[in-house]
């Protein structure tokens, strides 16, 4: 079984409604199928934000494998380079993007903004 992470960058949502908006296959068949263990997505997943901490520490430390980094929307890197324009925790999300980039076998660019 192969995993992977679903990020979302800048621009709008609207491709991750259309995907939840699927009826065939639905969502959770597509990946049941195609045999990927979906370990996040901001629509779908409920686990609580330590465990998403947690299970970010564990993909950076390598306990978890991140096999495809999907990467909805943009990357956005401004003002001047500093990506602050778009931050979580006060970090810019862009290295966020770059560290899981780094951890993954294979990255897909989602999307029209990607």
């Amino acid at each position: 079984m192969k995993t992977a992470y679903w990020l979302q960058g800048g621009g709008c949502g609207g491709d991750t409604f259309s995907f939840l908006s699927s009826e065939y296959p639905n969502v959770i068949e597509l990946f049941r199928t195609l045999d990927i263990d979906l370990l996040w997505h901001p629509s779908l997943s409920s686990i609580s934000p330590d465990d998403h901490e947690s299970l970010l520490d564990s993909i950076f430390d390598g306990k978890q494998q991140l096999d495809i980094l999907l990467v909805e929307g943009s990357v956005i890197c401004g003002p001047a380079g500093t990506g602050m324009f778009h931050t979580k925790d006060g970090h810019p999300k862009k290295e966020l993007v770059f560290s899981l980039a780094q951890k993954a076998g294979v990255i897909l660019a989602v999307g029209k903004c990607a």
